[in-house]
Formats: C-alpha cells, structure tokens, sequence
C-alpha cells in the first residue's frame, strides 16, 4: 500500500472517529457502580442499585434499580399512557442516552414492579422513550394493581421500530423510568432490571448489495437521508474472513485505491443518492467472469463532507 494512500485511509478514519456515537444502553442490569448506577443519570428521588431480593427482584441476577420516591410529591403522569404526549412531572427519575446496537435490534425489553403502601392514592410507575421530538409512554402501572404491597411483575417491551417509524440506527432515543408519588407523605418505589436489545422491526440504514438479475447484476445503494453522497469501495481481495481486513474491514487491493481517484458522478462507484436515498445501476453479467468474488461496502458523507457511516462489509461471488 503505498504512503499516499495510507495517509488517506489515516484521515479517513480519524474523520470518522471524529463523528460523535453513542452507545447502546448500558449496564443494563444495573451490576455496575453499586450503589448509584454507572451509565444512568439520577435526576430526582432516592435512586440506587440494590441487591436485597424484593417483590421478584432481581430477575438478573445479581443487582436491579430501586427509584424511590423519597423526596418528591405531588406528581403527574405522561398525558397519554401507551401513547406519544407530555411525560410525567414532578417525579423521582432516572434516565440514559443510547442508539440500538444494530438497525433490527430494535425491540427493548426490561422487567419492572411497583412497590407501595399508599393504595389509596394513585401513586404511578411509567417508562418513557424519547426520540428528541415526542415522548411516548411505553409502561404505565398504578396502585390500581397492587396486590400484597407490589403490582405483579411487567415483563415489558417496546418495538421502537414500530412505534419510531422514521427513525434510523443513528437516533439518540432517550429512556426515562419514573415513580410518581402523588402526597410525598409515604414512599412508593419503582424496581427495574434485565433491559436487552433484540430483533424487532428493523430501522431503515445505509446500504448495499449486488442483486442477481439474471442478464444484468444491479448494485443497488440506499442511504437514510436524501441527496447523499456515498462511495463505494471494492476490493478483489478476499483472503480472510468476511470484514477482517485493514481498510475498514476490506483486505488491501489496488482497485480500492484506484476508486478514490474516481471523481463524484462515477456511475456506481462515487455518487450521490436520489430523493429518496437510493441509487442503482445495472452491471451486465456478462462484464464479469464468471465466479469472480470480492467484498464491498459504502462510505457515506453528509452535506459538509463528513464521514457519517462505514457500512459493514459483505461479500459477493459473479454468477
């Protein structure tokens, strides 16, 4: 590889570094940081990670979330339960930043009880998921419920997916769990543990793949924004393992560097998605021997010329 073209894939991938990422959410059952969680914001209540088995708690061993209502009073639940409104105020809260992990690991799950003595009352526990624009409430318990001192267990989930549509493997969501108390004058407590991400309805995300269509094989290009701009990098080097070479995740080849010197307009290879984020083109099958394999992935820009996505490499044998 010459000195030219490292010192492009070095700037290249510190331009990438650059683009700040957030992380899937963390410590997710609450094992880390005993006794105020790592990882979470304590906004209001007396809030800690407890250990001491209490109404089914802890459903991961060894640790869960206590939020205790201490403190607080007078409070207000989400203006819509089971649907997008104002969150809950005056609360004691708890709350953290993450992306999914991949786009179809979309499906948060998590476990949660309401503990309280005030049954007269209609103390409350909620979860909410902001994208940064509406709130929706995705659990909602109350004293209505309460059985012996606890609601039974909510082995809950939201498909933010469905309920986000036009959210992408990007979005910041924000999960906040509360526990309302309406008087302040006797404790109500909210346990929560074992959130996980799974496979749920997928995002929509940066893309590429080579399509067989018979006579003519079509590269077909998808990006979540608009007019972007994306190169697509080659390589005939398949001499390990899908994703485990050194130029992200292709293996070295003269044809990766010979594509960067293609200016933008080079059918298929450094262009600019339509309106709708998509592009392709037709190959025809013929152009190709037959047989012949290599990995390919997309490199995609925003509008000042920032790497904002490296997709994953995959690979392709010619039929």
């Amino acid at each position: 590889m010459s000195r030219i073209a490292l010192a492009f894939v070095a700037a290249l991938t510190l331009a990438f570094v650059a683009t700040p990422a957030q992380a899937q959410l963390t410590n997710p059952s609450f094992t880390s940081g005993f006794p105020s969680p790592a990882g979470w914001t304590i906004e209001s209540g007396t809030i800690t990670s407890a250990f001491f088995s209490d109404a089914g708690m802890p459903t991961d061993p060894f640790f869960y979330l206590s939020v205790s209502s201490q403190g607080t009073g007078g409070a207000m639940p989400h203006s819509n339960p089971g649907g997008f409104g104002t969150d809950a105020s005056a609360t004691a809260a708890i709350s953290q930043a993450f992306t999914v992990p991949s786009p179809t690991q979309t499906l948060l799950t998590f476990d949660c009880v309401l503990v309280t003595a005030n049954v007269g009352e209609a103390d409350f526990l909620e979860v909410s998921i902001s994208d940064g624009t509406s709130v929706y409430n995705a659990v909602h318990l109350d004293t209505s419920t309460v059985v012996g001192g606890a609601t039974p267990i909510l082995n809950a989930s939201v498909d933010l997916g469905a309920v986000f549509p036009n959210a992408t493997a990007t979005t910041v969501f924000t999960i906040r769990m509360h526990v309302g108390d309406l008087s302040g004058l006797s404790v109500s407590k909210g346990y929560f543990d074992n959130f996980q991400h799974l496979v749920g309805t997928p995002f929509d995300f940066n893309r590429v793949d080579f399509v067989n269509m018979g006579a003519v094989q079509q590269v077909q290009m998808h990006t979540t924004t608009p007019v972007t701009r994306c190169w697509h990098f080659i390589s005939g080097n398949v001499s390990g393992p899908v994703g485990g070479g050194e130029v992200f995740g292709l293996y070295p080849d003269p044809l990766i560097f010979e594509i960067l010197g293609y200016p933008l307009g080079t059918p298929g290879l450094h262009v600019l998605t339509n309106g709708a984020g998509n592009y392709t083109i037709n190959v025809p099958t013929p152009a190709i021997p037959s047989g012949d394999t290599f990995d390919f992935m997309i490199v995609v820009f925003d509008g000042a010329g920032n790497v904002t996505d490296i997709t994953t490499p995959k690979r392709y044998v010619w039929p």
